[in-house]
């Protein structure tokens, strides 16, 4: 089997180290390498998943840039996420945060950090003083506006978008 950045690959997404893999052609310094631990598949699945994340909000803020502008949610003054039932069902949508007075834009990033949900994430964009809510609509397929309103009244009022 010759080494190349499929065996890499491999290796990587199947947790087994080169030799499982039946590779034996390397070079000295490289069987030196290819002999360490591969991270726990758990901690490959979080990495991926924030760099999809890392991701998603940038290509967000950057369509918010060019004038793509998101849907509008609302949040009330208890704190409760709510999408307009006048358009169609996105994928994502912005929301003002100008009537939170936050020190920084860390203090932004990190207040909505905690803010997500199992079928929703929120995130901060502190040079817009708004944020985004992100709907993983493939969770629930079927569910119209009407369904992810019930749900996010009832995980935003657990968990209210409030300083």
């Amino acid at each position: 089997m010759k080494h190349s950045i499929v065996n890499v690959l491999r290796t990587f997404f199947t947790g087994k180290k080169y030799a499982e893999t039946g590779f034996t052609g390397a070079p000295k310094m490289m069987k030196n390498l290819v002999v360490l631990p591969v991270a726990p598949l758990q901690g490959r699945k979080r990495y991926l998943k924030s760099l999809w994340m890392a991701s998603a909000i940038l290509l967000l803020a950057g369509s918010m840039a060019f004038g793509q502008e998101l849907p509008v949610a609302n949040v009330s003054s208890t704190g409760v996420l709510q999408i307009s039932a006048d358009q169609p069902l996105n994928g994502s949508y912005h929301f003002d945060l100008s009537q939170f007075q936050f020190d920084s834009d860390n203090a932004m990033t990190d207040f909505l950090s905690n803010k997500s949900g199992d079928s929703f994430i929120v995130r901060a964009l502190p040079h817009l003083n708004k944020g985004v809510l992100m709907l993983q609509l493939e969770n629930h397929p079927s569910w119209t506006v009407d369904d992810w309103n019930a749900y996010l009244n009832t995980a935003t009022t657990l968990n209210p978008i409030l300083p």
